[in-house]
């Protein structure tokens, strides 16, 4: 497998654990909708869990998204690829000049890349574009579709050679995933600055405004909705594992709560590569609707605890450890 497939390979897994995490995974599914928040109700230990759910299924969507533009723009991704074959080439400078490659999905469908180089200075910089399309991209039992879009404001350095720096616009244009149990849906705009350090490490800011997802079941009937009115992350990564931090607002509507939620890392979120579970290792998100505060620390594996503050007098009421891949059926 070539550096391409493989770049583009992580582009399609990237885009469909975007929107599988978003909607809380596989299994059941979510029973959450987060819409623009508009009130506070209390954090109760009869709706801990439902609270908890929406907050990890937001912050590693925003995680999943951080990696997914990475990966089209990071080292030798995509991106970068069709940047080289225009150098070698030897085109000569114009205008403008348009580049493209088709990568075929492991099942099936592909994935084109798109890369509008405004100046054709055969390099990175601003007002370039690029577009991720999914066709029918199957991988495993889930097929992709929809496209990711990204306009680059500026550009300094070198991807390639690891010094590279960047600020993306990029809109997620009705990216769509037919699931054994059902179809995902997500779109929104967002603001990106990526700064690499080396050929392994770079750091990415992101903020969002109204992010959305959808769930519908296998015969089309819609699950919930899921919108993240704003939203900022920090994602490093060293190479072997990513550090995450954010700063959310989330509205959550079920039948176990509805109210608005702020949500912050308290403790970093860290993240090993080598994990093939692909849960966090360690780090701790807070959670505050009026007085209440529930906190959610990462303990490792498919385990997190948490610590109820129902009144918020600084007493936790209710500790307890709970299994991350049950949040997710909720």
């Amino acid at each position: 497998m070539t550096t391409l497939e493989r770049s583009t390979s992580l582009v399609s897994a990237a885009a469909l654990g975007l929107l599988l995490s978003a909607c809380g995974g596989g299994g059941g599914g979510s029973n959450t909708v987060i819409d623009p928040p508009v009130s506070n109700t209390a954090i109760t230990s009869s709706n801990a869990d439902t609270v908890a759910a929406a907050t990890v299924s937001a912050a590693s969507s925003s995680a999943s998204l951080g990696s997914m533009v990475s990966t089209l723009t990071f080292g030798a991704g995509p991106v970068a690829t069709v940047k080289t074959a225009a150098r070698s080439a030897g085109t000569p400078p114009t205008a403008a000049a348009q580049q493209s490659i088709t990568q075929n999905c492991t099942n099936g469908g592909n994935v084109g890349i798109t890369v509008n180089d405004a100046n054709n200075s055969q390099t990175l910089d601003g007002g370039d574009s690029f577009t991720a399309s999914f066709n029918a991209c199957a991988e495993g039992t889930d097929t992709i579709n929809g496209s990711i879009s990204a306009t680059l404001g500026s550009a300094t350095g070198s991807f390639q050679s690891g010094t590279g720096h960047a600020t993306f616009s990029v809109s997620l244009q009705n990216l769509n995933v037919a699931a054994a149990d059902g179809r995902y849906t997500a779109a929104g705009t967002l603001s990106l600055d990526l700064q690499q350090t080396s050929l392994t490490a770079s750091t990415l800011t992101l903020t969002a405004t109204n992010l959305s997802t959808s769930e519908y079941s296998t015969g089309g009937q819609l699950r919930h909705s899921t919108t993240l009115p704003t939203a900022t992350l920090s994602l490093a990564d060293d190479g072997s594992q990513t550090t995450l931090t954010l700063n959310q607002q989330v509205r959550v509507t079920s039948t176990a709560y509805t109210g608005a939620l702020a949500v912050t890392t308290e403790q970093a979120v860290l993240t090993r590569h080598a994990a093939t579970d692909g849960y966090p290792d360690s780090g701790r998100l807070k959670v505050v609707s009026g007085k209440s505060v529930l906190k959610i620390t990462y303990l490792g594996g498919d385990s997190a605890r948490l610590d109820l503050d129902s009144d918020g007098d600084g007493v936790s009421e209710t500790t307890r450890t709970v299994k991350l891949s049950d949040l997710e059926k909720l």
